[in-house]
């Protein structure tokens, strides 16, 4: 579906700033777009047989749709209008950036999500010779959109064995695989290892997540910053120049819903989710 919401904003900047608010103008409308989640066929034909032989879906187009916005009728029936000022300061806000920034719409069945995204494609809309309105392309970084992050915050420092076993709720709607942001703040007294295992995606130990061993102990008094989907993992707080030696590289996914987790070793775990959602454009 479309957008029946009046305001947005982006890069946290809200477009009553601007005297601006979204509607549909002069045939130029928020339509909705094709759900580039549903992800490309990959395919193989052999012409002898007339078969099509379907190997999976690849997930490599990104979100995109139109938004129309414009003047806000009260400054309408004041005789105002873009003129040239206006559009080179709205032109900055919304195409000045070489990242990605993000895209809220104050809509009922939206308060929980947002969009990762740059604008592009910039027009303006004039009625008779006066700009009134713009049309912009937004193209998002996946092909969905994301729910405001959530925290989840674990104390595991208080089990006998150091094994405590926690519950993490996927609420993403896409059946796949979701990486989390993860800080480890271990226990200040001990030297084990953490290891955190997904026992809703993982059968086996081997799919464990660690951090430690007996060849690498880890030091009494440390913190880890752990991007799973970027495979990236810091310690700036410990004076560790080199995480990566205590680690194992098995990075820790959620699966949608309900997730089991086994944690071994005394520690603090907090994650954040910022989940994706297939709401489309």
């Amino acid at each position: 579906m479309g957008f029946i919401a009046k305001r947005f904003s982006f890069d946290r900047v809200p477009c009553e700033k601007f005297g601006l608010r979204i509607f549909d103008i002069d045939g130029n409308n928020n339509e909705a777009t094709p759900f580039a989640s549903t992800g490309s066929l990959q395919t193989d034909v052999i012409p002898s047989v007339g078969r099509v032989y379907l190997y999976g879906r690849a997930y490599d187009t990104p979100l995109e749709f139109t938004l129309v916005f414009g003047l806000d009728p009260c400054m309408i029936d004041d005789n105002d209008y873009l003129d040239r000022y206006d559009m080179d300061v709205i032109a900055n806000w919304l195409t000045d950036h070489r990242t990605y920034k993000w895209l809220e719409i104050e809509q009922p069945d939206m308060e929980m999500v947002r969009y990762h995204c740059v604008i592009s494609n910039l027009e303006p809309i004039q009625i008779a010779w006066i700009p009134w309105a713009f049309t912009a392309t937004v193209t998002c970084d996946s092909p969905y959109g994301r729910k405001f992050p959530k925290t989840f915050t674990f104390d595991c420092t208080e089990s006998a064995n150091a094994i405590t076993t926690i519950t993490v709720n996927n609420s993403s709607t896409i059946s796949r695989l979701y990486y989390p942001k993860l800080h480890i703040d271990k226990d200040t007294a001990s030297t084990t290892a953490v290891g955190i295992l997904n026992q809703t995606v993982f059968t086996t130990n081997d799919g464990m997540f660690k951090l430690g061993s007996s060849t690498d102990a880890l030091p009494a008094e440390v913190v880890f910053d752990v991007d799973n989907e970027l495979g990236i993992i810091t310690s700036p707080t410990s004076g560790i120049s080199n995480p990566y030696k205590y680690f194992n590289f098995n990075w820790l996914p959620l699966a949608k819903g309900k997730n089991t987790l086994k944690v071994i070793g005394k520690c603090t775990l907090t994650f954040t989710c910022e989940f994706p959602v297939n709401y489309g454009g």
